[in-house]
């Protein structure tokens, strides 16, 4: 709800077709997203990425990557009640977004919770 309300200026200011255009994967999950992403990163933060932004590229780009001795696991990409990724098998593809996360057979929800 937070993000949503953050993002009002901008929306009023610049138009609805303008947020909606963010995405860069599926046209019903539009806009930006917040991530807050820990555990086994190099850079653990919130984030603000567009709906369908890779996966990988969050962890590995903006995130930093996995600490040397470390490796990717799985991550918890919509909360601690969705189903759990295997990243090492599922981050090289998985896009966030609704329908990407839901086609690795998981939710996205809140957040990425948790890199292991």
């Amino acid at each position: 709800m937070w993000r949503t309300l953050a993002a009002v200026p901008l929306i009023l200011k610049k138009g609805a077709a303008w947020y909606k255009g963010l995405s860069l994967a599926s046209p019903k999950s539009t806009g930006t997203k917040l991530f807050s992403v820990c555990g086994h990163v190099q850079k653990p933060g919130n984030y603000e990425v567009t709906m369908g932004f890779p996966l990988k590229d969050l962890l590995y780009d903006l995130c930093g990557g996995i600490p040397p001795g470390r490796r990717s696991r799985r991550c918890i990409p919509g909360g601690s009640s969705v189903p759990i990724l295997e990243t090492a098998r599922d981050d090289e593809s998985c896009l966030l977004d609704y329908e990407g996360v839901v086609e690795k057979g998981s939710m996205l929800a809140p957040a990425v919770d948790r890199v292991r």
